[in-house]
């Protein structure tokens, strides 16, 4: 793969996600799987399913959001309404950013709060909004963009693929 496929790539990625008016990520990481994470996703799902939105809507697993005792954790992206301790039942509620249902808008966090106003993110920047099982939706984050056309030019392709000495077991 080339810099030039990786931005090929990156921009695919990035088209089709415009694709969709809405895109609602559900942490995926250990802290809100342990409390019921997987649930809320697959009942998303199903509500896009059952609704015939597959066209308007996708459903994304990411990383850590980042307030894992409030677990699970589901960002809308029309919005970037961030919602705690979400269960499968809130699933049609959140699909429909124009509809304030009380029961879920007490679960919307406030991302002023200084919790997470005093946060700068670095390695964790895309934490919470790139897909951990799809590669393209790292790179279209740009992912790889920085290390990877420096290894290119450092390297040939058998010595990048070589382990390194350094991270070989003894």
């Amino acid at each position: 793969m080339t810099p030039d496929d990786l931005s090929d790539r990156a921009d695919q990625e990035t088209e089709r996600q415009r694709t969709f008016p809405e895109r609602i990520h559900c942490c995926t990481a250990a802290g809100c799987q342990s409390c019921g994470g997987e649930a809320v996703k697959a009942a998303l799902t199903k509500a896009v399913k059952d609704q015939k939105l597959e066209a308007k809507v996708e459903i994304v697993g990411t990383g850590c959001m980042g307030l894992c005792s409030k677990g699970p954790l589901v960002r809308r992206q029309s919005d970037d309404a961030l919602y705690h301790e979400v269960s499968a039942h809130d699933a049609p509620a959140l699909l429909d950013a124009a509809v304030k249902s009380p029961a879920l808008e007490k679960k919307r966090l406030d991302l002023n709060h200084p919790f997470f106003a005093g946060q700068l993110k670095i390695v964790l920047e895309n934490a919470g909004r790139v897909d951990p099982e799809r590669v393209e939706s790292y790179i279209a984050a740009g992912g790889y963009a920085m290390s990877t056309p420096s290894a290119w030019s450092r390297t040939s392709p058998p010595e990048a693929t070589r382990p390194s000495p350094r991270s070989s077991p003894p």
